[in-house]
């Protein structure tokens, strides 16, 4: 039976346990060797990256490995763009638009690195040689899984991303 989903009816309940969240993230095993004081300043965000690319470089230990498992290992996005792809829509407010995004992605990144690389220096492999590396791409894989994979939501005025919700079809 069906029936339309009126205001304030319960579609679905998801256990704040169950989403990655900024909480989650910072009672992540994975997490723990970063400083305290890093790991409570990091733009929520970047606090996810974090933890996309740390859970998925733990693999089937991660308590997450079956959630990254099912994300596609490529999200269509701005953030994979060309400058010559970028060029091409040259006089557009797309192309503005565009080229401010991935400026702003390349200089948080930046950032993100040199923070990290100050307060955790061992465990962060940067080079693309290395297939566990913190790259410029894995960040963007992340940033792309936030944002278009994640429904983003505030509990206790904390950020939070629950897993799966592309599949309630909010797009």
């Amino acid at each position: 039976m069906t029936r339309a989903i009126k205001p304030g009816d319960v579609v679905v309940r998801v256990p704040l346990s169950a989403c990655l969240s900024v909480e989650t993230a910072l009672q992540s095993t994975v997490l723990t060797a970063l400083p305290e004081v890093v790991r409570r300043t990091l733009r929520t965000d970047d606090l996810l990256a974090l933890l996309l690319w740390a859970e998925t470089r733990a693999g089937d230990a991660s308590p997450w490995s079956p959630h990254l498992a099912a994300q596609p290992a490529h999200v269509p996005s701005v953030l994979y763009w060309t400058a010559d792809e970028v060029a091409k829509l040259a006089g557009s407010n797309l192309a503005v638009l565009a080229q401010r995004v991935l400026a702003q992605v390349q200089d948080d990144y930046d950032e993100l690195v040199r923070v990290l690389r100050t307060h955790w220096p061992d465990a962060l492999p940067t080079s693309d040689k290395d297939s566990h590396a913190f790259t410029l791409d894995q960040y963007r894989r992340a940033l792309s899984l936030i944002w278009v994979r994640t429904l983003s939501f505030r509990r206790r005025n904390v950020g939070s991303a629950c897993p799966h919700s592309g599949c309630f079809g909010l797009w």
